[in-house]
């Protein structure tokens, strides 16, 4: 999470970071989509849509008051607001400026050979299958292996902060986040032959 100092004018308080956040982190696949959607395929080569939804939040956290004193509309259509047009505002960067825009660039010579979209039914139909796969093994684990790998993957805390979390020290964090993985990396490769 973006860390503020206490003086920052554009939240008022704590409760809004944490609302703002949690608002974002709950709406962020959908946010992310609604980026993509609104990115020209052209700048989609030269930046990532995660990077622009940062952007993204980081605009929120700025204007946050803004939106509070001003907005009627409720905090996900304001959130989505502020994505489509930080894409918008990337296009204008990439595309439509002439120095460095990708208009000027000539495609690759292995572009006949890229398709349009790396996400194929059956590209699909196998991250489903693994996701599948992945959730029965991790039913199969306990409760503290699943929690280690929840906070580390889904929460992304690092080795320190789960540390904290648990009420550990740090190489017990490590210790105990390996084990778990190699666990559920060799009930992947079970249930992989099986």
């Amino acid at each position: 999470m973006l860390q503020l100092t206490a003086s920052s004018s554009a939240i008022r308080n704590n409760q809004d970071i944490r609302n703002l956040y949690e608002a974002f982190d709950e709406h962020r696949e959908e946010l992310r989509r609604t980026v993509v959607r609104n990115l020209d395929r052209r700048t989609q080569t030269r930046t990532d849509p995660s990077d622009i939804l940062q952007e993204a939040f980081i605009e929120a956290l700025r204007s946050h008051d803004k939106f509070v004193a001003a907005t009627p509309m409720p905090l996900f259509d304001w959130l989505r607001v502020l994505a489509k047009n930080m894409a918008k505002n990337a296009n204008k960067f990439h595309v439509n400026t002439e120095k460095r825009s990708v208009r000027s660039e000539k495609p690759s010579e292995l572009a006949p050979f890229v398709p349009e979209s790396l996400s194929t039914p059956s590209h699909r139909a196998m991250k489903s299958e693994l996701l599948n796969r992945k959730i029965e093994c991790l039913k199969q684990m306990t409760v503290e292996e699943n929690e280690i790998i929840r906070l580390r993957h889904q929460l992304r805390l690092s080795n320190d902060q789960v540390a904290r979390q648990l009420g550990i020290s740090s190489k017990a964090a490590s210790k105990r986040y390996y084990r778990a993985i190699e666990k559920l990396r060799s009930l992947m490769d079970w249930s992989k032959s099986s």
